[in-house]
């Protein structure tokens, strides 16, 4: 295992072409090894790719994780339902949970998990089966204070997003 900073692929413009045929073959990449989130260019004109990371957590994506290329399944229902379990889970259900998270993040180059840690190991080898990368987000814990209109103080937990760690 390892950390993962977040990261990003820049080319210079002449190795692209201009911005509506790179959006163009964007578009028509659907079925590709990895999804784009989006393009932007930069003071220098260079193009920056941001390479998608789906998350199969419970948990919508914090502001940090979608900056660092987390985007949400189109039917987070369902992914929910596949990472909850009511019951105590067979090694079928977690196989059963398992083919439909991978299923879920076909043509994805990674995808953050988390969630019940019975399911993290087999979710991982499942992804990793199928040539994605599971990343494990790594948030740093911060105390917020505010006082309240009577004069109360209010402690809150923030997680502040800081990268990932390859599964």
């Amino acid at each position: 295992m390892g950390f993962v900073p977040t990261s990003f692929s820049t080319y210079a413009p002449e190795h692209l072409g201009s911005k509506n045929e790179i959006r163009e073959v964007v578009e028509n990449f659907s079925a590709a090894s990895w999804a784009v989130r989006s393009l932007t260019h930069d003071v220098n004109g260079s193009m920056e790719v941001i390479m998608a990371i789906l998350n199969l957590t419970q948990h919508v994506a914090s502001p940090e994780q979608l900056a660092a290329g987390v985007v949400e399944p189109s039917d987070k229902e369902a992914i929910r339902a596949s990472l909850t379990f009511a019951t105590l889970p067979s090694q079928e259900d977690l196989g059963e949970a398992c083919h439909a998270l991978c299923a879920a993040a076909a043509g994805f180059e990674s995808a953050m998990i988390g969630g019940a840690p019975f399911l993290m190991r087999p979710l991982a080898e499942s992804l990793q089966g199928e040539g994605i990368t599971p990343l494990f987000a790594f948030s740093k814990r911060e105390s917020v204070e505010s006082v309240e209109s009577d004069g109360s103080v209010r402690k809150v937990a923030v997680f502040r997003h800081l990268g990932f760690v390859k599964g």
